[in-house]
């Protein structure tokens, strides 16, 4: 037996490789002329479903798009999308947005594609900036779970909403926005349930505008200023502090440090802050200020960044 195989060539570039199993006897020229049409049509064939898939992806990023700017309703929205081939009605609707990732890999958009079509659910995906957005349709109670999954599955850092019916959809979007914010600002390529957020949805709400920003400098500032001009920060002696819910030991141990060492930091940041880290209320107001000061910092969302 012998093999003869072509190259499929896609605008310049090699796509992959036919390969014809014959007779050891020589290919007549007509059959490779029939060999080099074929790697011809397979190319013409690939490159054509591009270019559909292309003009379906614009076509769902300009639906989407409409249903933010609120020139249509969510009922138009789930007629529309039927139009595209996308059944959404009767179904329980969730938002997933997921936030676009400075990677060299698959297109964020093609991954929440693949994580949407491995759950088996329909969904309209669209690149809407920073983020890319899915409107969801599902079918049982455990397809929510299984969604997550899948999200974590490609590692797309994401944020869910609640389930809602098409009426609902804008705040659904809002709800997964603001999930998704929660999720840029740590560090682990996080699903967040908007369900989930619990106190981060107050930080979310106040990080649109100034109020945010201003808490944390007011109980920060003096401790972010010190830590820009230092080559000893304290800020990771504080946040392992505050983790550790004010126990030395646990915190010395997390740090590597001798307590004595540790003790010495703590009475620095009794100074800068000009408060006791003995005290409950003022830690607990700090640990508020540290994940407002995460999420200025890496949310996306943010508008306002904290002075330091």
């Amino acid at each position: 037996m012998a093999c003869t195989r072509r190259a499929i060539v896609i605008r310049g570039e090699r796509w992959g490789w036919l390969h014809v199993i014959h007779s050891s006897d020589a290919l007549l020229r007509t059959d490779q002329h029939a060999i080099d049409r074929t790697a011809d049509v397979i190319a013409i064939s690939v490159l054509s479903a591009r270019e559909v898939g292309a003009q379906a992806a614009q076509r769902e990023n300009a639906l989407v798009n409409r249903l933010l700017l609120g020139d249509i309703s969510g009922d138009s929205f789930i007629t529309r999308a039927l139009r595209l081939g996308k059944d959404l009605r009767g179904r329980p609707l969730l938002a997933v947005c997921a936030v676009k990732e400075a990677t060299t890999g698959r297109l964020d958009q093609e991954r929440l594609v693949d994580a949407c079509r491995a759950a088996a659910l329909p969904a309209v995906v669209a690149d809407i900036g920073d983020h890319v957005m899915a409107i969801v349709g599902l079918a049982r109670s455990q397809d929510e779970q299984q969604l997550a999954e899948r999200l974590s599955s490609e590692e797309l850092r994401s944020g869910v909403s609640r389930t809602c019916p098409s009426a609902e959809l804008s705040t659904a979007i809002r709800q997964a926005r603001s999930a998704a914010s929660v999720a840029a600002s740590r560090a682990g390529r996080e699903v967040v349930r908007f369900d989930d957020m619990g106190l981060l949805r107050l930080l979310v709400s106040l990080s649109e505008g100034p109020e945010l920003a201003n808490y944390v400098d007011d109980e920060l500032g003096t401790l972010l200023r010190h830590d820009a001009d230092s080559s000893h920060p304290l800020l990771p002696t504080l946040r392992a502090f505050l983790e550790n819910e004010g126990n030395k030991s646990k915190t010395a141990e997390q740090l590597f440090i001798q307590r004595r060492t540790l003790y010495y930091r703590l009475e620095r940041l009794n100074t800068l802050l000009r408060r006791s880290l003995d005290e409950s209320e003022v830690r607990q107001g700090l640990a508020f200020a540290l994940r407002g000061l995460d999420l200025l910092r890496r949310g996306r969302d943010s508008a306002v960044q904290p002075r330091v």
